[in-house]
């Protein structure tokens, strides 16, 4: 199964979650700085040194465990992304992304004020446009944790918050990785801003 399939499914998974009562969803954007942790110390490419600025989005579906309580167990699809360009001094880029299918909880300590948590399933997506060059996918695991201001104590609000993201992934053995990056263990950390759209029934 590909990584289209499996985000077809989660998102399925998520559109289903959130037709049940006592429904819960949000979605938005993020901006934030990122830090790319490769263990090949070999790569010529330096993105351990390089704090840069990264986008980010999420994706929520869930249900209520305790709505008096407002406690959610949800799904999540999620993302982070930033582009390094004029690779070694030329005007080639490469774009890595790293992606999250998990699932996680939210609590409410204050009406106004969110925590929530998720884990589960990473996965790479990057690209290039050097010549001759196949980004090779990894795979392995990550989490997300966030705070927000939840702006309206209604069913219809806004979020503006701070998350922070790690994952870390191994090269899957079934492509045949052509470029010395992609053979690596990378680790992908970000920090930043975020707004988004909440529903909660």
């Amino acid at each position: 199964m590909n990584n289209e399939n499996i985000i077809f499914i989660a998102f399925m998974t998520c559109v289903s979650i959130t037709l049940t009562a006592q429904m819960y969803f949000d979605g938005g954007i993020g901006i934030g700085h990122t830090h790319i942790m490769p263990e090949n110390s070999n790569i010529n490419l330096e993105l351990s040194y390089d704090h840069q600025i990264g986008v980010s989005f999420d994706l929520k579906a869930g249900y209520a465990l305790s709505s008096k309580k407002k406690i959610y167990l949800t799904a999540e699809i999620s993302g982070v992304g930033q582009r390094f360009m004029g690779i070694e001094g030329t005007e080639h880029y490469i774009q890595l992304n790293s992606y999250l299918l998990g699932s996680g909880i939210i609590v409410y300590p204050h009406p106004n004020f969110q925590l929530s948590t998720s884990f589960g399933y990473s996965f790479t997506g990057n690209t290039t446009d050097i010549p001759l060059v196949h980004m090779g996918e990894g795979i392995g695991a990550g989490f997300n944790v966030s705070s927000a201001f939840d702006v309206y104590q209604e069913k219809n609000s806004m979020l503006i918050g701070i998350k922070f993201h790690y994952s870390k992934t191994s090269p899957n053995s079934r492509y045949d990785h052509t470029l010395e990056f992609t053979n690596t263990k990378l680790g992908y950390m970000f920090f930043g801003v975020f707004v988004r759209y909440r529903f909660s029934g």
